[in-house]
């Protein structure tokens, strides 16, 4: 117990510090000297400042993607498979769309939701990873989410067969940037809307509305972009 203790300790701190100060402004001896260890621990738990946070990240979103692909397969497994036994969804289920995208959201928004104070600070690490000078910090995050880009991409092709594999990838960026930077950002639009919008008042009203406008974004005739590609024909 006391070993659990200890490592969930160093992870506490190390978030926490990650969040209010950024990656590169904090050192393993600020963590340790937040979490009342010694380096030993550190070392000893993560091996390295590296792997201490990949540790972070992962605390908070491996069960986040594991859920998003239990449920994947869940609706590919209601569909059709291609020949060699791949899953995938049924041409017929275009409206899976919608499904796809929600599994795609909702895990985040019900841990954001039962876990607030986790959450928030979470949403401050997401946000310092992606300014933060350290490439590395920013591989580490986009690491995280790897597994879910390609398998989500592969589903969201196969409800979208007219679009071009460039250009599906580049409205699916689209689609996970607008949802990042709303859920990390939720204070912008408060503030612009004089309070009239409020992502965390009722994530299930923000669910919808993202949802909606994400689906639209995918369903759009292909671009002359990508026409002029060749994609989509």
């Amino acid at each position: 117990m006391a070993t659990n203790d200890t490592k969930d300790r160093i992870l506490d701190a190390a978030e926490d510090l990650f969040a209010k100060q950024g990656f590169s402004a904090t050192s393993l001896r600020n963590v340790i000297s937040e979490a009342a260890v010694n380096l030993a621990a550190v070392h000893y738990h993560f091996g390295s400042r590296e792997e201490l946070i990949k540790a972070v990240f992962a605390r908070r979103f491996e069960p986040i993607n594991r859920e998003r692909i239990e449920l994947l397969d869940e609706l590919e497994g209601q569909g059709a498979r291609r020949p060699g036994g791949n899953k995938r969804l049924d041409k017929s289920l275009d409206k899976s769309l919608e499904r796809i995208l929600d599994i795609l959201l909702n895990p985040l928004l019900r841990a954001a939701r039962d876990r607030p104070e986790e959450w928030s600070s979470v949403s401050l690490l997401v946000g310092r990873a992606h300014t933060d000078p350290d490439f590395v910090v920013r591989q580490i995050l986009h690491d995280q989410f790897r597994d879910v880009f390609a398998r989500f991409s592969f589903a969201l092709g196969q409800c979208l067969p007219a679009l071009g594999e460039e250009e599906l990838l580049c409205r699916f960026h689209f689609v996970i940037t607008a949802m990042a930077v709303t859920l990390v950002h939720g204070d912008d639009i408060r503030t612009l809307s004089d309070g009239k919008l409020d992502p965390g008042r009722d994530p299930e009203v923000f669910a919808r509305r993202w949802v909606a406008f994400a689906a639209a974004g995918l369903r759009a005739p292909a671009s002359d972009a990508a026409s002029e590609n060749g994609e989509g024909q």
